[in-house]
């Protein structure tokens, strides 16, 4: 079953991202971004069931929450970096 993580540039944004989500019907937590996604030192993403992606950007697009970067990872482990 693949996932989406929602990369943040804090563990404030992170935390924004997870209560607007959430509070609008969503399951989603907070992960440490893998050290492979995330170059740049240690940075927080919000995971996401595959299905709700598109309904949460759109109201995280609303809310004025823009994601850094956006993962897709695979049930085999494997990443893709998807255009926000």
């Amino acid at each position: 079953m693949s996932y989406y993580l929602i990369v943040c540039r804090s563990i404030t944004y992170a935390q924004r991202t997870m209560a607007l989500l959430n509070h609008n019907g969503f399951h989603t937590r907070i992960i440490r971004t893998p050290k492979a996604l995330s170059p740049g030192g240690c940075s927080h993403s919000v995971r996401l069931k595959e299905k709700q992606l598109v309904p949460a950007l759109t109201l995280l697009s609303a809310a004025n929450l823009h994601p850094e970067h956006l993962y897709r990872i695979d049930a085999d482990g494997t990443s893709l970096e998807v255009p926000v």
